[in-house]
Formats: structure tokens, C-alpha cells, sequence
């Protein structure tokens, strides 16, 4: 009887003691819409938003391309190209854009690609996986381009949550 009491009040103790593994601050906020992130305020006048549609069991990373830096927050991951680069990357998005409605379902791997310009935004593509993996390394074989590690490495984590080969 004596070893339980013991026992009790060596576990009451232990639990009083015992400090979480990770404090609830230590987590990233999320943001409020984890499927197509914050929209930039209204002074960013261009930017290219890709996010992956259909089920998650995790944040995914929404690849925000733009000219212009502004802020993001995880799970976003913002691409800022120079002006020269941004104008050849949207003139490849423009003119390789499918029906928004081509893939009604968003089933897990769908990519969406929205552009929004001087005030005005719209859905370029909804694609499924397999195309979005074709599609992101046509992406990063546009030739005027210099693609570094650091402007491709948003792209290979897209391609990794996607499900890309």
C-alpha cells in the first residue's frame, strides 16, 4: 500500500512537471484559406498564384510568382522574378492555359493556375496531375529564364506534393 501511494504521488508529480513537446506558439499559423492563401493587398498590381486542389492530409505549398516582394506566410512560398523574367513566364502561362473547367472534380493533385494583373484576376488552367507535372517542367524549361536552385526549388516541392515522377 505504502509503494502505491508512492507510486501516485511520484506520477502526480511527474505530470506537474511535464512541459508539452512543442508549445502551441511554435507551430506556423495557418492561414484562414489553407487551400488558395491570402490574396496580396491591393498594391501588388501582378502575380501568378499555383495551388493544389482536392484532399490534403497536410498544408501544401501555394506558389505565389511575382514581380514584386510582398508577404507570405506558411504554407505559401512566394517566387519573386525580375520583371523581364516575370512578363516571359506569363506570357508561357497565358498561352499554354486549358479550360478551368477541364477537370471538374478536383481530385488530389489537381493544380490550379490563376493569374491576376491590374485589378483583375482569373483562372488560367485547373489541371490534373499528370499534365501539372508536365506543365511545371515546361515551366522551368523556358530558355530566357536562368533558373537557379532558389527559382527551382518551388517548383520540385509543387512537384513533390503533387505526386510528380
Amino acid at each position: 500500500m505504502k509503494l502505491i501511494g508512492i507510486m501516485i504521488v511520484l506520477a502526480c508529480a511527474l505530470t506537474a512537471c511535464a512541459r508539452p513537446l512543442r508549445a502551441a506558439d511554435e507551430f506556423p499559423p495557418m492561414p484562414d484559406d489553407i487551400i488558395f492563401g491570402a490574396a496580396p493587398d491591393q498594391s501588388v498590381q501582378n502575380w501568378v498564384r499555383l495551388n493544389i486542389l482536392g484532399a490534403r492530409d497536410h498544408p501544401l505549398p501555394i506558389l505565389w510568382i511575382s514581380p514584386q516582394k510582398f508577404e507570405r506566410r506558411y504554407p505559401d512560398v512566394l517566387l519573386v522574378l525580375p520583371q523581364d523574367d516575370y512578363k516571359t513566364f506569363t506570357t508561357f502561362i497565358r498561352s499554354n492555359k486549358c479550360a478551368a473547367d477541364e477537370n471538374k472534380i478536383a481530385t488530389r493533385g489537381t493544380v490550379q493556375v490563376t493569374e491576376y494583373s491590374d485589378g483583375d484576376s482569373n483562372v488560367l488552367c485547373i489541371m490534373p496531375r499528370a499534365r501539372a507535372c508536365n506543365y511545371f517542367k515546361k515551366i522551368m524549361a523556358i530558355p530566357t529564364i536562368i533558373w537557379t536552385d532558389e527559382k527551382t526549388a518551388p517548383f520540385f516541392g509543387l512537384m513533390g506534393e503533387v505526386g510528380c515522377e
